[in-house]
């Protein structure tokens, strides 16, 4: 191979191997924003919330965080300093992986971190330990199953849309 074809294709694996990394990161820095979001916000809500159903943000962003994330990231999420982040998670390894949690369980009854909770149009502001019963329910009715088809589809019609404020 000439010089000068070396360099072109020198020039061609940077601009590739530049690109890719750019759009990883980029994910990496959408999956930062939607954990501060859900931290600032702070709640736990199901995917659809109040009297006409409305597309929960809160719920988007965590299935945005899981879809981007490995099983070990998912688990450091259960003692992330946010006490939504940690429920989701908690209730995602539970309904997802089917892995017992048994020594966060143990933690999450006896949290007393107060938060609000919003499961369709019924809730209000509860603790961590009050939420586990609900949690169970959601995991018994294959509830993160069905949002996880469901964000597919939104997130394919409008991507990104929960990431704003």
């Amino acid at each position: 191979m000439t010089g000068s074809k070396r360099i072109i294709l020198f020039i061609l694996l940077l601009l590739c191997c530049g690109s890719l990394s750019a759009q990883e990161n980029t994910s990496v820095d959408s999956v930062v924003i939607a954990k501060n979001l859900m931290r600032k916000k702070g709640s736990v809500e199901s995917l659809h919330v109040g009297a006409f159903g409305k597309l929960s943000y809160q719920c988007s962003r965590f299935l945005y965080i899981a879809s981007r994330s490995t099983a070990a990231e998912l688990e450091a999420l259960l003692y992330d300093s946010s006490a939504c982040i940690r429920l989701y998670a908690y209730a995602y390894i539970q309904s997802i992986f089917k892995k017992p949690l048994k020594p966060e369980t143990k933690v999450f009854a006896k949290d007393s971190t107060a938060l609000f909770f919003l499961d369709g149009c019924l809730g209000g502001n509860t603790e961590v330990r009050n939420l586990l019963k609900r949690i169970r329910q959601w995991e018994k009715d294959g509830r993160f199953l069905t949002w996880i088809k469901l964000f597919a589809d939104y997130e394919s019609k409008r991507c990104g849309y929960f990431l704003a404020e």
